[in-house]
C-alpha cells in the first residue's frame, strides 16, 4: 500500500513545507500532495520540494485547470519533471466555485479545460515516455523545446 500526505494550500512557511517532507521520506511514506487556493501556486511549491527532497514524490493536487491555458500546465508538468525525473506527479481538475467567480463562463471553460489539456500534456514529452491520461494516449503534434528522459509522469484527473 502506499500513502501519501497533503500539504494544506495556506501559504504555509517554506522551511516547514520542507521538513514535512523530509520526515515524510524518513517514515517512508510514498507521496506528499499540494494545492492550489487562497493565493498559493502549486507547481512552485512542488517545484521547491522537488529540489529539497531525495525519494519522495511530489504531486499537485490539484492544478486547477480554470486557472492556466493547456500549454501551460503542460510545460510546468515537463519542468518538474526536469527538476526530479519520475517523481513529479501531475494531479489535475476543475478546482471548486470559489475560482468560478474569477472566470467567465465557467461551464465552457470547464468544458475546453477538460478537452484541451490532457493532449497538450502529453504532448511535452517525447514518444518513447509512458503516459497513462484516461482513454487518452499519444501525442497532439506539439513538441517541447526541452529533451526529457524517458520516465513515468502520472497524471490524475478528476
Amino acid at each position: 500500500m502506499r500513502i501519501g500526505l497533503g500539504i494544506p494550500p495556506v501559504g504555509l512557511p517554506i522551511d516547514l513545507c520542507t521538513d514535512i517532507v523530509r520526515q515524510a521520506e524518513e517514515r517512508g511514506f510514498d507521496s506528499i500532495w499540494v494545492g492550489e487556493a487562497w493565493g498559493t501556486e502549486t507547481c512552485t511549491l512542488a517545484s521547491a520540494l522537488l529540489a529539497r527532497s531525495q525519494r519522495i514524490h511530489v504531486g499537485t493536487g490539484i492544478v486547477s485547470l480554470y486557472l492556466r491555458p493547456p500549454t501551460l500546465t503542460a510545460m510546468q508538468a515537463a519542468t518538474l519533471d526536469l527538476i526530479a525525473p519520475g517523481r513529479a506527479r501531475l494531479g489535475l481538475g476543475v478546482s471548486t466555485r470559489t475560482s468560478t467567480p474569477f472566470m467567465a463562463s465557467p461551464g465552457i471553460i470547464r468544458s475546453r479545460a477538460r478537452a484541451n489539456t490532457s493532449p497538450s500534456c502529453a504532448a511535452c514529452w517525447p514518444a518513447s515516455a509512458s503516459l497513462m491520461l484516461g482513454s487518452f494516449t499519444g501525442r497532439a503534434g506539439f513538441n517541447s523545446a526541452c529533451r526529457l528522459p524517458n520516465t513515468y509522469l502520472s497524471i490524475w484527473q478528476r
